[in-house]
């Protein structure tokens, strides 16, 4: 075993060492063999002395596999790669070292393992709580205050609705239609044909022509830029609004919503307001995907305590802002390859209490008819980003989630099994929190209830879980599609490669 652990340790060393400057030229050849070895020697580790330090050390090592592998596919720029790979390979490393140190204090302490599971215990039943408690905290902080003030027609700012559209059929007729049935007196539709594929988007942007809907036709975007982005910038040059809300297809608007939504902004002095829309309910024997892919997606931005990291939820489905907000902050070229451009407008609008995230509501009604198959691209297009595109962050998000959010269920067996009271009871608290979480987190995404969403919450973990792995796999390894683009080249600075004579 030590022996074993000595030679780990020096293929660890030897990789933090191919990553200087000298040996940088021969990367390939020799990130693949010490892929090969460190695998091969954690296999024996947790094969030696199987335990739980064994298996985290070993899963650990999967992911320093995949970094090795970044270096063999080699298809991002090599100053970024290299500063990349060597990022994560201190962190993940380092890791591993804290791991190696917790199994020799836990040889010096069996005597006290009931202990140091009752602390765990403990520690589960901390998150849970306060998971529930941000939920409900952003529950309550994202319902519009009533708004006594009346503003007439004059009074109200110009607006510019900004909708990128490419390779749409129903889903933009209906979103037109909607925006057009709007009782806002100060409203200009702008609609951009993001280089459809097809005439049909152009044709029903022109359809549209008559009753005041503008057409872009738009540009192919620059190299660095994705092409969302490019596509939002050249909407807002086009823009006139004093006010610009950019949405997708998918949004549909109740007449009097927009003219609510801009109500509650102005008379709350906002620079900037991102919607939770209605989610169309799914199907009854269909689309059950739905109750755990989109709230999966809204927990990210409710369950967390957002303002410990300055990082304001925010949505990308519809959003309004202020013209000058987003001109005085660089406009898009700012966050030109950024896969979420309105969290960064959100964080500049929070430094003086300028931003709000509000739910959808009666008058305000805004909903979203994205399907399940959407839902699940949108996911794994942002998820993977989202974590600043680093493996140790997928590593750890993923860590926390398996152990101390879904790790409360093995927790309340293995206590039942050895009739440990304290331990169980602490886990069942901490497993009700989490599902509670989870059902208020669906209820708010379907605006109804749904009884059986107090029962996947675990469910909604492992698809998480997943989800996160398949983006961080697609864009690093494979081709993350938007609407038939690659988003991997501006996202994680690929170097496209040449189609083969």
């Amino acid at each position: 075993m030590t022996l074993t652990l000595n030679l780990f340790v020096l293929l660890s060393l030897l990789e933090l060492l191919l990553l200087t400057k000298a040996f940088w030229p021969v990367r390939r050849p020799l990130a693949a063999g010490l892929a090969i070895g460190i695998a091969l020697l954690s296999g024996t580790i947790v094969g030696t002395r199987f335990s739980l330090a064994t298996i985290l050390i070993a899963l650990l090592t999967l992911y320093r596999v995949l970094n090795l592998l970044r270096i063999v596919q080699n298809r991002s720029e090599a100053h970024y790669l290299r500063k990349a790979v060597r990022r994560t390979s201190l962190i993940l490393f380092g890791m591993q070292i804290i791991l190696l140190i917790v199994l020799r204090v836990a040889d010096a302490t069996q005597p006290f393992a009931q202990t140091w599971w009752l602390v765990v215990s403990l520690i589960q039943l901390a998150v849970a709580a306060m998971l529930f408690v941000s939920t409900q905290r952003h529950l309550r902080t994202t319902i519009p205050l009533a708004v006594s003030e009346h503003f007439s027609n004059s009074q109200l700012p110009s607006l510019s609705v900004c909708i990128p559209a490419r390779n749409e059929t129903v889903d933009l007729e209906e979103c037109l239609e909607s925006l057009l049935a709007s009782d806002y007196p100060k409203l200009e539709i702008i609609v951009l044909d993001d280089c459809s594929q097809s005439k049909h988007t152009s044709d029903i942007i022109r359809s549209f022509a008559h009753e005041g809907v503008r057409f872009i036709n738009g540009k192919t975007a620059p190299g660095c830029w994705l092409s969302k982005n490019w596509a939002y910038e050249q909407l807002f040059e086009a823009s006139s609004g004093t006010l610009v809300l950019f949405c997708g297809v998918d949004i549909r608007f109740e007449p009097t919503a927009v003219r609510s939504l801009l109500t509650a902004q102005i008379a709350k002095d906002k620079r900037m307001m991102s919607v939770i829309p209605r989610n169309a309910v799914p199907r009854f024997g269909k689309d059950q995907l739905s109750l755990l892919i989109q709230p999966a997606r809204y927990a990210w931005e409710f369950a967390l305590p957002r303002r410990l990291f300055n990082r304001p939820p925010v949505l990308s489905s519809c959003w309004v802002a202020e013209r000058t907000l987003i001109d005085r902050n660089g406009s898009f070229a700012a966050v030109k390859n950024s896969i979420s451009p309105e969290a960064y407008f959100a964080k500049r609008a929070t430094r003086r209490d300028g931003y709000s995230f509000v739910q959808s509501t009666s008058s305000m009604a805004i909903t979203t008819v994205k399907t399940q198959t959407q839902q699940w691209a949108t996911a794994v297009r942002t998820r993977y980003p989202q974590l600043r595109r680093r493996p140790e962050n997928v590593c750890l998000i993923t860590f926390i989630e398996l152990g101390l959010i879904l790790g409360a269920l093995p927790m309340l067996i293995v206590a039942m099994v050895q009739g440990l009271v304290g331990q169980a009871f602490i886990a069942t608290l901490a497993l009700t929190l989490i599902c509670l979480t989870y059902a208020e987190i669906v209820s708010l995404t379907y605006r109804q209830s749904f009884v059986r969403a107090l029962f996947i919450a675990p469910l909604a973990v492992i698809l998480d879980v997943y989800i996160r792995h398949e983006s961080l796999w697609r864009y690093e390894f494979g081709e993350v599609s938007w609407k038939g683009r690659n988003v991997c080249l501006p996202v994680m600075r690929t170097i496209p490669r040449l189609p083969r004579v």
